[in-house]
């Protein structure tokens, strides 16, 4: 299963780098067009974050430096796909509706594996508890605490 999954963010992160891209560089013939249709301040935006979205699908995995940020990521890109999947149907662009629907049940399919397959959630969670209980202000030492559990079991796990 993790292969499949592997070959999936890998495709997924490899679809949002072009979107991306074309959103932030598109051809010159393509500009007027996406222009009349968004204001080139949101058509950067969007192309900013889904290529965020891609570092993000795929760096973590890769170096295992932070991977709880994979599932966020994908996240991420389910809250622009969505939009996108309301701005298409409200359209009338039925086929564009249901490809970036795809898009969303994918991306929250990978969103859900790395959140439940990811080994560092349970040692982030006995950290949290651990720096919660020992602690006046819970809240900040517990991020702080889980960012460390989790850095800590990096590489206790790479040894």
């Amino acid at each position: 299963m993790s292969i499949a999954l592997w070959i999936l963010q890998v495709l997924l992160a490899a679809q949002f780098l072009w979107h991306g891209w074309l959103m932030v560089a598109p051809p010159a013939e393509l500009i007027p067009i996406m222009d009349a249709q968004f204001a080139p301040w949101f058509r950067i935006f969007v192309g900013v974050a889904e290529s965020l979205g891609t570092i993000g699908l795929i760096l973590p995995g890769i170096t295992r430096i932070l991977p709880w940020l994979t599932p966020l990521a994908a996240t991420g890109l389910m809250i622009v796909v969505g939009s996108a999947t309301g701005m298409h149907l409200s359209r009338g662009e039925t086929s564009s509706g249901i490809l970036t629907a795809v898009l969303f049940v994918l991306l929250a399919f990978v969103a859900y594996m790395r959140w439940k397959t990811n080994p560092c959630y349970h040692e982030l969670w006995l950290e949290e508890y651990d720096v919660q209980r020992r602690s006046s202000d819970g809240r900040l030492w517990a991020g702080i605490g889980a960012v460390v559990g989790c850095l800590r079991f990096q590489r206790r796990t790479r040894e």
